[in-house]
């Protein structure tokens, strides 16, 4: 037995999207405005949403800030 067995297919990432079924994988829990500040931390598909955000007009916070020893490009290149 594994801690997946009981697990609906909706719990599992390739089995939803197959079937084109996303009903029920998000539900809203809260409304975000363009004057809230958001903070993102983590792996590069956070970096990604946080570039979305940003794009469409939200304010990021930015709670991992490029180090100073090291080149903005250099940074921004390899997150």
């Amino acid at each position: 037995m594994n801690p997946y067995q009981k697990l609906p297919s909706s719990s599992f990432w390739k089995k939803t999207v197959q079937n084109s079924n996303l009903d029920g994988i998000y539900s809203k829990k809260f409304d975000i405005s363009y004057t809230d500040k958001i903070g993102t931390a983590g792996s590069c598909f956070v970096q990604e949403i946080s570039k979305g955000l940003v794009e469409n007009g939200y304010q990021l916070f930015d709670v991992e800030p490029f180090h100073f020893d090291v080149p903005r490009e250099i940074s921004s290149r390899f997150g």
